[in-house]
């Protein structure tokens, strides 16, 4: 499961790459909507679990951070361990 869990936080991330060079020099129409749609996403998550957050010793901006690049695969593990 930690490897599912490492596999997709590295796609994640090269997403969120491409999204920042296709916002400089759009190339691709269909990426900006996708990632604003989870930057959103992603930001709701962070304010629907910010108080598990807070109660596991996460500040808020490392858990925002964190929330908006990782979404689910952050704040589960997080709030899993307490």
């Amino acid at each position: 499961m930690k490897n599912f869990i490492l596999f997709n936080k590295i796609l994640l991330l090269a997403f969120w790459a491409v999204f920042i060079i296709d916002f400089i020099w759009p190339v691709h129409v269909a990426i900006l909507p996708i990632g604003l749609l989870m930057g959103v996403i992603h930001a709701v998550e962070f304010f629907w679990q910010r108080k598990a957050l807070k109660k596991a010793g996460e500040s808020d901006m490392q858990a925002l951070v964190q929330t908006l690049l990782f979404g689910v695969l952050y704040w589960r593990s997080v709030v899993k361990r307490n």
